[in-house]
């Protein structure tokens, strides 16, 4: 569950469920609604655990998605937008509860904890809270939560829509669904 649920939408543009990261980006700066993320959950990485490589499909997320979301964590935080710039390369991670309980052995240290993922390391930042859904739906609750960046999605600044994005995004403060729309699709037009 996420803060003001009742403020966030699911968006599709143009019949396409997916934007490429720079039209998410000029979509958010265009201010259509009060704030505008995404996420990708096919892209797949290899885990180097203690005992053996793991292939996962994390949820691969806007720099912005904790700030936005804001789901409950049983320990830590979501990163930040500014620590999670996908051209900064952001190597900061939010692990699941089941995936800190299975696959850490819930190491109470795990805070600051570096995990290799492709090879990169990541830094872990957070744990959700246990029983914690993701905004994918279809009972969907990725294991690791990863920012948008070269070594999750090589291809993510190309204009091709090669690294798409799902949108979600959060309605202004007495902005109407009918509104929000018509405001996304001005600033789909202008693209």
């Amino acid at each position: 569950s996420a803060r003001r649920p009742n403020q966030l939408v699911h968006i599709q543009m143009g019949g396409g469920s997916h934007v490429s990261h720079l039209q998410w980006r000029q979509l958010e700066e265009s201010g259509a609604l009060g704030a505008l993320t995404g996420f990708n959950i096919e892209v797949s990485v290899n885990w180097q655990g203690p005992e053996q490589s793991i292939s996962l499909n994390p949820m691969v997320v806007a720099a912005n998605y904790f700030d936005i979301i804001g789901p409950p964590m049983s320990q830590g935080r979501g990163f930040t937008a500014a620590e999670a710039q996908a051209e900064r390369d952001p190597a900061v991670a939010v692990v699941s509860y089941g995936f800190w309980q299975r696959r850490l052995s819930a190491d109470p240290n795990v805070l600051g904890r570096t995990l290799m993922f492709s090879g990169q390391p990541f830094t872990v930042v957070g744990v959700q809270a246990d029983g914690a859904r993701s905004m994918a739906g279809f009972g969907l609750a990725p294991e690791v939560y990863l920012p948008i960046g070269r070594a999750v999605m090589p291809d993510f600044d190309s204009t091709g829509n090669v690294a798409g994005l799902q949108l979600v995004g959060r309605l202004r403060e007495g902005q109407s669904v009918a509104a929000g729309r018509a405001a996304m699709a001005a600033a789909g037009n202008r693209l």
